[in-house]
């Protein structure tokens, strides 16, 4: 048995979606432009430091402490993870792009959260 086997239905769409490689090309493209539009503007705040990617998910801190912010930004229905237990990222946040949509709704509750 391996170890991550898939189901019959999971084999189908996947098998479905490898046809349609024009739907997962523009799906990529989407969130690459997402991912670049989301650091671009995480790096024109004021007290963000962010760290350059090449995922589809990015990291960055602030002068809150990162237990603070992600609480504050859940308050605001922004799910973000806290990666400061990993080593040398003390306060860092990891927020991985979205839709156009939530993406710009987790930029202006980051805005409120710091107060900018």
């Amino acid at each position: 048995l391996l170890p991550f086997t898939v189901d019959r239905l999971a084999e189908e769409i996947g098998l479905a979606v490898l046809e349609r490689a024009d739907l997962t090309n523009a799906h990529v493209q989407d969130i690459a432009h997402e991912t670049q539009r989301l650091h671009d503007a995480l790096q024109t705040m004021d007290g963000v430091e962010v760290v350059p990617t090449a995922a589809n998910f990015m990291l960055f801190k602030t002068h809150l402490a990162a237990d603070d912010m992600v609480r504050q930004l859940a308050a605001k229905g922004v799910l973000v993870r806290n990666v400061s237990g990993y080593a040398d990222l003390a306060g860092y946040v990891r927020v991985s792009a979205g839709t156009a949509d939530e993406n710009t709704h987790f930029l202006r509750a980051l805005e409120t959260v710091l107060g900018n």
